[in-house]
């Protein structure tokens, strides 16, 4: 849906141009009878027109709907009590240009069962778009930068429900996910302006980037099948499931690097190389697919032992297996001749002397193999009348093998005759994992003093196991290593309400996580790989709700978090230096600190108008090696920071009895863009958007409504170099015809 309505005077506005809406709690002071109320049964009818000027894809994939607009059914509702105890009840939208639909029915009848079945889809939008570089404003992106993805779901669901008997339900699903979308793995390219020398000494900076854009293909389907049976013997009440799931996906990531390029060798090399002879194009794709079939079976029971005692249990066993296919054709430009004189040929799976074959491959298949065998028991007790305690314990047990096969292409190109050598050669992989996973959790909940509640809650994650691989080239590689993970949340909080008019909360949390991993590698049992990866996470949330006057209310929350990341080697190194499985020293790998604060006024200076405010800002850092790493280091390694502001005004009027309107205006600001910053690849956010919008909501009779909206929208981006910059006027119209 791209609308949205709310009743009172809060009137629905532009979903597409904001995200911020009024309190539910505003209600027109006209009339002690709300005349939006919606009705029961209804049918809207709307549509919208959107006047986009800039990048039309940007506008699409920010504010989720077409570029030119959409019309309609925005929303239907009809439910209606049939004899013999029958109900039937329907809901649906068609918007055209969003391509947004649904159709939804339910009937069921009293103490015999239902039936439930529909039909959804809905698209989601994106900007085909690469990255930027300042220095030379260098913007590669796809030709066809509006794509989208199309999400469907079809289910059916029959319940039967006599009483005294088990409550018996099947239902199917089927889910689909289709389209094109951009993918974050950008192509590298030379052409940044940064000079190439012929002497690698002499090129302190490297002058390629990762800005290329590129795109994925989608053909996702999922379906399941589930029968549950469900009954309540005395206290107790015990639920039995048999879930069968099948999962078909093939999706296409298309590849670019270095598009325009090729390295010719040969002769004397020139000072400065161009940005075309910067390094070799690769282009292709890479197709992965993948099916599926796992069936589940899943037993839970809860018992009530007393008043103040209520246990659980259950179990569920998990088997699946899975076909891999794939292919990655990649295809190279090459220069043949000399540096005076050459011509640039395309080679499948092609690379020169000294250079790197680009891992291409074919005829990729392979297989997975999985079993999960999963329990828990629990217990909630009430010890006194104002303490009360949640605990449970969970076991996974985890075995999966997987192996598969391919052909890498890899053929040599003599740069001086143009001689291709095929140097192709078969690779298969074999791997078993086991996993047995133990979770405790603890959750406590105590009310025994005034106007004060408390809470808090642990769990932790201890999962060992095992993973032993094996590499096959034209050497073996084999690895088998001892794997365990630790994982602790744990959460401490109250909340205080002295009196009607505050409302108080503190929190704190913590979490820890540590991961270790001890393995021999290759056949020989000195050569060891062992290292342990942590992170640590720790905050507080501050919230207060003050009601100042009657028709005044201030609401504020803060959130702090500090985080830091570490990398460790364990025990001491048992190869060489110059091993290629040498150990490294600890160190940190991240600091992070998160700070953000919100305020929102809620305030109804007369009857007939409605106000609410909001402000937020967030100031949030991430360090990485800088400035530890020193010299050039700090150059190209910077923090990640991701500091920004947002507020917003919303002001609501009653007009008249059967009249409402509406402004609304957001302001969102970033300013993380560091465009001096040349020597790396800047990608901090920097962005200044805003919208406005004005909506009028009037009863044309009892059974029609009609609403008009018309808006502006801004945004400004720093981070695409104002590529994706655009501004729209929007208009928009409904009818609601009650019945």
């Amino acid at each position: 849906m791209i609308l949205r309505s709310s009743s009172g005077l809060a009137a629905s506005t532009l979903l597409a141009l904001t995200s911020v809406h009024a309190a539910d709690t505003a209600k027109p002071a006209s009339s002690e009878k709300d005349p939006f109320a919606p009705a029961e049964n209804y049918i809207t009818i709307s549509g919208q027109y959107n006047g986009v000027s800039g990048d039309e894809a940007a506008f699409q994939a920010k504010n989720w709907t077409a570029k030119n607009g959409f019309g309609g059914i925005e929303d239907f509702r009809f439910g209606k009590s049939l004899k013999h105890d029958f109900e039937i009840k329907a809901d649906g939208h068609a918007l055209v240009g969003n391509a947004d639909y649904l159709a939804h029915i339910n009937v069921s009848k009293n103490e015999f069962g239902s039936v439930d079945a529909g039909y959804s889809r809905f698209r989601t939008y994106y900007d085909g778009i690469g990255g930027f570089f300042p220095s030379n404003k260098a913007w590669f992106p796809l030709v066809n930068q509006d794509l989208h993805v199309d999400r469907s779901k079809l289910w059916a669901q029959a319940s039967l429900t006599l009483p005294n008997l088990p409550t018996l339900t099947v239902r199917y699903t089927h889910e689909t996910r289709d389209g094109t979308k951009d993918s974050t793995i950008w192509g590298d390219t030379s052409n940044t302006g940064i000079p190439i020398s012929s002497v690698n000494a002499n090129n302190p900076v490297a002058a390629n980037r990762k800005i290329i854009a590129s795109y994925i293909d989608l053909d996702e389907k999922r379906q399941t099948l589930e029968g549950t049976i469900k009954h309540t013997f005395g206290k107790t009440t015990v639920q039995g499931s048999v879930i069968g799931e099948t999962i078909d996906n093939v999706d296409t990531r298309y590849l670019n690097k270095y598009p325009g390029e090729a390295r010719p060798a040969g002769g004397a090399a020139p000072a400065f190389w161009l940005w075309s002879q910067g390094s070799n194009a690769i282009n292709g794709y890479h197709t992965q697919g993948v099916k599926t079939n796992a069936l589940t079976f899943l037993v839970k029971a809860e018992t009530v032992l007393s008043d103040d005692i209520t246990a659980f249990a259950g179990v569920s066993y998990q088997h699946s297996t899975t076909d891999f296919t794939g292919s990655r054709p990649l295809t190279t430009s090459i220069a043949v001749g000399t540096i005076a004189s050459y011509s640039v040929v395309q080679q499948y799976g092609g690379y020169a002397t000294g250079g790197r074959a680009p891992g291409s491959y074919q005829d990729f298949t392979g297989g997975s193999r999985s079993k999960r065998l999963t329990a828990n028991v629990g217990v909630d007790v009430k010890v006194v009348d104002t303490l009360f305690i949640e605990t449970a314990l969970k076991v996974e047990d985890l075995y999966t093998q997987s192996d598969d096969a391919l052909t890498y292409n890899q053929y040599l190109v003599n740069q001086t005759t143009g001689v291709v050598t095929n140097n192709s050669l078969g690779y298969s992989n074999a791997s078993k994992i086991t996993e047995l996973a133990w979770i405790p959790e603890l959750s406590v909940r105590y009310t025994g003093m005034k106007d004060v509640s408390m809470y808090g809650s642990a769990d932790y994650r201890h999962v060992p196991g095992t993973e032993n691989t094996a590499y096959r080239t034209s050497t073996n590689l084999l690895t088998n290593a001892d794997v365990t993970e630790n994982h602790g949340n744990y959460t401490v909080g109250a909340n205080w309400i002295p009196n009607s008019n505050f409302t108080g909360r503190i929190e704190t949390f913590y979490k820890n996580h540590r991961n270790s991993f001890n393995a021999n590698v290759s056949t020989a049992p000195t050569d060891k790989s062992q290292f342990i990866l942590g992170s640590r996470y720790s905050g507080t949330r501050l919230s207060a709700t003050v009601k100042i006057l009657p028709t005044l209310t201030s609401t504020t929350r803060y959130v702090y978090q500090a985080g830091k990341m570490d990398l460790g080697a364990v025990g001491t190194p048992v190869v060489a230096a110059t091993s290629s499985f040498t150990r490294y020293a600890s160190y940190e790998t991240a600091d992070s600190i998160s700070r953000q604060i919100s305020e929102t006024i809620d305030w109804t200076p007369v009857k007939q108008v409605y106000l609410q405010a909001n402000l937020n800002i967030a100031f949030d850092t991430m360090q990485t090696a800088y400035p530890k790493a020193g010299g050039r280091g700090n150059d190209v390694i910077r923090n990640a920071d991701n500091n920004y502001w947002n507020a917003s005004l919303l002001i609501g009027f009653v007009v008249d009895k059967v009249t409402n309107a509406e402004f609304q205006y957001t302001h969102y600001r970033a300013d993380n863009f560091k465009s001096e910053t040349w020597i790396t690849q800047p990608y901090g956010a920097g962005a200044k958007n805003y919208t406005a919008t004005v909506a009028v909501k009037r009863k044309l009779t009892d059974k029609l409504l009609a609403e008009l909206k018309v808006g502006y929208l801004s945004s400004r981006n720093d981070t695409s170099g104002g590529n994706t910059d655009y501004t729209a006027r929007v208009a928009y119209v409904s009818l609601q015809q009650a019945f």
